[in-house]
């Protein structure tokens, strides 16, 4: 079976607290830098106004860095990249508490030259990435 190579990784924490808190953004912002080895996140700014969020336009709301029990399988998206979620920045060592708050996570997507999601999870089980193991019914 022909594999792909990887296109990016990129790594993806909305702070809703931001709207309150700057100082919620700029720890956000130190922690995937700590996590992406120093790359500086690009901070992404809200486009629209939503009252009910207290959230006007221009606001920043995210920082985002591209290139970085198991994971699911099932989470190929339609054009065969690769999407995980994270619940707590505490599992990257690098990371220290101090940088990180109540219910704060990060999304991961790879993002592959192939789109064949076949592909791509062979390739990624040719990394060793950590699967969740099948369960096999009888």
């Amino acid at each position: 079976m022909q594999t792909t190579d990887i296109e990016k990784i990129v790594l993806n924490s909305g702070v809703s607290q931001a709207v309150n808190d700057k100082k919620t953004l700029e720890t956000t912002e130190k922690a995937l830098m700590l996590i992406a080895y120093g790359q500086k996140p690009v901070i992404t700014y809200a486009r629209k106004s939503i009252t009910g969020f207290k959230l006007r336009e221009g606001m920043p709301i995210a920082p985002e860095i591209t290139n970085f029990q198991g994971f699911s399988e099932e989470k190929f998206d339609q054009d065969g990249n690769y999407n995980l979620g994270i619940n707590d920045l505490n599992i990257f060592f690098r990371v220290p508490y101090n940088l990180t708050f109540k219910n704060q996570g990060v999304q991961i997507t790879i993002v592959f030259k192939s789109n064949s999601r076949e592909e791509n999870n062979h390739f990624l089980h040719l990394l060793g990435f950590p699967f969740k193991e099948k369960k096999i019914t009888k």
